[in-house]
């Protein structure tokens, strides 16, 4: 029998808990990321870094726990290749 609460959670690997613990905390910093959003767009001055720095940070955490690399992701990745390549940004050395 399909179980609407524990489908999607199973197809990424995950029991329902752990899909609640981790979607509860992506809201949760979506929400902070969309407040220092709108305070910097009143005060320009405040949290000038904090709303990228936060979906830089998401971004990063929600691709490294993807079972498998979907075609969305691998559509920003060609968008940041080919940004970096028109302005002409490398990497720094690690």
């Amino acid at each position: 029998m399909k179980n609407i609460f524990t489908d999607h959670p199973n197809s990424v690997g995950e029991t329902y808990f752990q899909h609640m613990k981790f979607a509860s905390h992506f809201g949760f910093n979506m929400l902070i990321g969309g407040l220092a959003c709108l305070l910097h767009a009143v005060f320009p001055f405040l949290f000038v870094k904090t709303g990228s720095n936060v979906l830089l940070k998401m971004t990063h955490h929600f691709v490294e726990r993807m079972p498998r690399i979907e075609g969305r992701v691998i559509n920003l990745s060609r968008a940041i290749e080919q940004k970096m390549a028109d302005t002409q940004v490398s990497l720094p050395a690690e």
